[in-house]
């Protein structure tokens, strides 16, 4: 799996496991899915990402959407 693909991955299950938890817990869990969503747009207009530097440093490799 490719760096871009893994951050995908990661993103969506927290996103749906926070709305699972809000429906099912406590609403407070909102917030999870709610920076999850603002990390995603910060780092569509900065083009940096704490998890894909993560992943890309334990030598994970580098691919578009593509491939």
């Amino acid at each position: 799996m490719t760096v871009d693909k893994i951050v995908r991955v990661v993103v969506g299950l927290v996103v749906t496991i926070s709305v699972l938890l809000m429906h099912y817990s406590n609403p407070a869990w909102g917030w999870v899915a709610g920076i999850a969503g603002l990390s995603l747009a910060q780092s569509g207009f900065t083009n940096t990402c704490p998890l894909s530097f993560t992943l890309r440093k334990l030598g994970f490799k580098e691919g578009g959407c593509n491939q």
